[in-house]
């Protein structure tokens, strides 16, 4: 015999569990105010064959918008080339035919929480890369978080890095523990990942609260994923971001991707991300919460109720 009181009141248990999984999960999600671009006409005014200064992202808060750090704007543009893009129809596009220098920002406030730990993720396609970078600027592909700027060494970052000249990926940690200097961790060959004109993924994990990285994962056509974190981890600063002792105050929260001069640098970007990394709470709070909700149906199961 069914006991169809007791059988609504486990109902009733099981939907308000729901209900409070449900709420929770969406408050943390929501509190986390994640951002992505792949630079698609969904997401703002972003032109194929125009530059991307100017564009306001519609996924960020307010009105800022991409902005001409240095050089000419028409350096850094939209394409729809389907060999250029990554995913979706369209991404950024980089040429640096000559000795210039070319650079873009744009400020990702109110995209996450940057007191906790969080991810950027891009998408870095690079067709050929510059010979002979100008002294000024250095290294002929470079990305950086944190101050408007393209100074490390002398500003403040979350993270910053880039392709040398004979296409090796860097990444800038702290030069020692506390340190006020950096210097770029080698990462291998881009050919290691991916041949010339093929993407290679990044994912940058950083804990604000340590200032260190926790992640650093690079995925391309021929290496698939690669988790790079030991080799960060086993520099000289163990893994410290290029934040520099804390002496320039807490980095900003902006994106700044450059062409550093020399000629001859083509390359793309797609698929720019930055998203909090869900605390351990949320996640066991989670998992408490589907453990529940599966014993319950279980338990109903087996009474027939």
């Amino acid at each position: 015999m069914k006991l169809h009181g007791f059988a609504g009141s486990r109902a009733q248990t099981v939907r308000r569990l729901t209900t409070i999984l449900f709420l929770t999960l969406s408050l943390t999600v929501a509190a986390r105010a994640d951002f992505s671009t792949g630079f698609e006409t969904t997401s703002g005014s972003y032109t194929a064959g125009s530059p991307v200064s100017g564009v306001h992202d519609t996924g960020l808060p307010g009105t800022a918008s991409w902005s001409t750090l240095f050089g000419s704007t028409s350096a850094i543009t939209v394409t729809n080339n389907p060999a250029n893009v990554k995913s979706g129809t369209q991404a950024l596009h980089v040429v640096d035919a000559d000795t210039s220098a070319y650079g873009v920002s744009y400020n990702l406030a109110g995209a996450v929480n940057y007191s906790s730990a969080f991810t950027l993720h891009f998408s870095l396609n690079v067709s050929s890369v510059g010979l002979a970078p100008t002294a000024t600027f250095g290294t002929p592909i470079q990305f950086y978080l944190g101050d408007n700027s393209t100074s490390a060494g002398t500003k403040a970052y979350w993270t910053s890095g880039y392709v040398s000249s004979g296409g090796v990926l860097y990444l800038y940690v702290a030069s020692s523990t506390n340190g006020s200097s950096v210097t770029g961790v080698n990462l291998g060959s881009y050919t290691t990942y991916s041949a010339y004109g093929q993407y290679v993924d990044f994912d940058i994990t950083i804990d604000p609260t340590t200032h260190k990285y926790t992640n650093l994962t690079l995925t391309g056509a021929a290496s698939g994923a690669v988790d790079k974190t030991s080799t960060l981890l086993g520099s000289s600063s163990g893994g410290e971001i290029p934040w520099l002792n804390n002496t320039l105050g807490t980095p900003s929260s902006t994106f700044v991707l450059a062409a550093g001069g020399g000629g001859a640098s083509v390359f793309d970007i797609d698929n720019l991300s930055i998203s909090n990394v869900p605390e351990p709470t949320t996640i066991a709070l989670a998992a408490f919460g589907t453990m529940i909700l599966l014993g319950r149906h279980r338990s109903r199961r087996r009474y027939g109720i």
